[in-house]
């Protein structure tokens, strides 16, 4: 009788297939806090390694697209996504949908602080991605509208929170009511402004903040992780997550991120928004995944640790 199929059997299956690459080990990662995705470094038996993303969520073609498109017209420090044998930049793993990419050793930005040198390059990159005309060939960009969110009603009462640690975020959320209404009328007030300025919308990754930028162990930067990405949107959809919140005075690590940027007179307004924009969007995610059955008790706990976090961003 043969042996069942473990989930690294059929994964390794799957490389041959359709990457052509010829596993030797499969390594999980952990990483962030995306608990519908799963993350592995897969060292194949000719040397090269890789990064293998497998997503519950199908890839919206923007968020590989781009960046395979970006780093093809020269846009420098990207890891775009590896064509399969078919050229393809996704395929179907079982009920999830993979994407493989070159796997490099550092640490993120947060782990390994850039040196002054570094900060400038990441500006410099970010500067790049802002600059560069928008790929036509992507049809699902998102793009900024100042649209409301979803009501202060549906966050503190997502379908099926009702017990354990769901329970639990539940009250947390209420304890903060008078915050969260705080949020919802300064968004609104903000995006009344930003409709009436109209300000110039440019690429944005979506998601640039330190943990999204690897710093390599020979002191390469590279910008990853388009997956909440792209969208068009004013500068500052971008700028909020890597700059400190308080514009008014910068930090030296601001001023070395803007001179690598380059001339740019940072719009408190949009910075503003976009900082609100970000808490509730985070909690709204975080309600969301409380509500799914398929993340563990274990899961939801540590989404519940970071919830206190959510309100940094402003």
């Amino acid at each position: 009788m043969s042996e069942p199929l473990t989930d690294e059997s059929l994964i390794r299956e799957h490389l041959a297939l359709h990457y052509g690459v010829t596993a030797a080990t499969i390594t999980p990662l952990q990483l962030g806090f995306d608990f519908r995705a799963r993350s592995f470094q897969v060292c194949s038996t000719d040397r090269p390694q890789y990064f293998l993303k497998l997503r519950r969520d199908p890839y919206r073609s923007a968020s590989l697209e781009v960046p395979f498109h970006l780093h093809a017209k020269g846009v420098p420090n990207l890891l775009p996504p590896i064509k399969t044998k078919s050229g393809n930049l996704s395929t179907n793993f079982y009920e999830e949908f993979a994407a493989l990419y070159p796997y490099l050793s550092g640490k993120n930005a947060k782990e390994r602080p850039p040196t002054i040198d570094q900060w400038k390059e990441l500006g410099r990159t970010l500067r790049a991605v802002h600059e560069s005309p928008i790929n036509e060939a992507a049809s699902d960009y998102r793009k900024t509208t100042y649209e409301h969110l979803d009501s202060l009603k549906s966050l503190l009462h997502p379908a099926g929170a009702s017990q354990g640690v769901a329970l639990q975020f539940l009250t947390f959320l209420a304890n903060r009511r008078e915050k969260l209404e705080e949020l919802f009328n300064r968004r609104r007030i903000l995006a009344t402004t930003l409709i009436r300025k109209n300000p110039t919308a440019v690429l944005c990754h979506a998601d640039c903040h330190v943990w999204n930028w690897l710093i390599a162990d020979d002191g390469r930067v590279f910008l990853l992780d388009w997956d909440d990405g792209p969208i068009l949107a004013p500068r500052e959809r971008d700028l909020f997550l890597i700059l400190s919140k308080d514009q008014t005075n910068p930090t030296d690590q601001d001023r070395d991120f803007l001179e690598g940027y380059g001339d740019h007179e940072v719009d408190l307004d949009s910075f503003a928004y976009f900082q609100v924009e970000r808490v509730l969007e985070d909690i709204a995610v975080s309600a969301r995944d409380m509500s799914d059955p398929t993340i563990t008790e274990e899961a939801k706990q540590q989404i519940l640790g970071q919830a206190p976090y959510f309100f940094d961003w402003c």
